[in-house]
């Protein structure tokens, strides 16, 4: 009984793991065990297993002691075959999904990679621009400086950062002597 619960559990996860595999229900596994009974080939396997030991995975949809054809021998392995195939065929295809947007995603990134360099060789030519109307701005203002500076006078002993505050009293010396 334990034997037969653990093979059952079995078979309810690989059902839920491979939905596509034979019906293992309790009226389909009769079915199948009168058709046994009917066959009387050679090539008929008796199984026999001794306590409650767990089956091994090629005998799993078969409960211990039970005799086996070869008929169902091959069905289990075309059975398992195809569910191995759709398995293989699902996650190939998965990963090529997968493959295909990381494919988009480099693309895309490609392209704002792309439209980013060009942005910033344009910005370092406006910048190369603007450095030179700089220096010439700051050539200009310095020539418009010394232009005028030589409308000014220069009196002597008296430095170019005066005050308004000051500027009464230096011009009155400057005038008394």
């Amino acid at each position: 009984n334990q034997s037969y619960q653990q093979w059952t559990t079995q078979e309810q996860t690989h059902q839920h793991r491979c939905p596509k595999r034979r019906d293992t229900s309790a009226t389909s596994f009769n079915a199948r065990q009168k058709r046994r009974q009917r066959s009387t080939s050679d090539d008929e396997i008796s199984l026999q297993q001794t306590g409650p030991s767990e089956p091994s995975s090629s005998t799993s949809s078969v409960p211990p002691g039970t005799p086996i054809s070869s008929l169902d021998i091959k069905d289990d392995i075309t059975n398992l075959y195809e569910c191995i195939r759709k398995l293989s065929d699902t996650y190939t295809a998965l990963v090529k999904d997968e493959v295909q947007a990381v494919t988009e995603r480099v693309q895309s990134t490609e392209e704002v990679v792309s439209e980013l360099k060009r942005g910033l060789t344009t910005l370092e030519e406006n910048v190369h621009k603007l450095q030179s109307s700089n220096t010439n701005t700051n050539l200009r203002v310095d020539s418009l400086k010394d232009r005028g500076r030589r409308k000014n006078l220069k009196i002597k002993e008296v430095s170019e950062a005066v005050s308004l505050e000051e500027l009464p009293h230096i011009l009155r010396r400057l005038l008394a002597s």
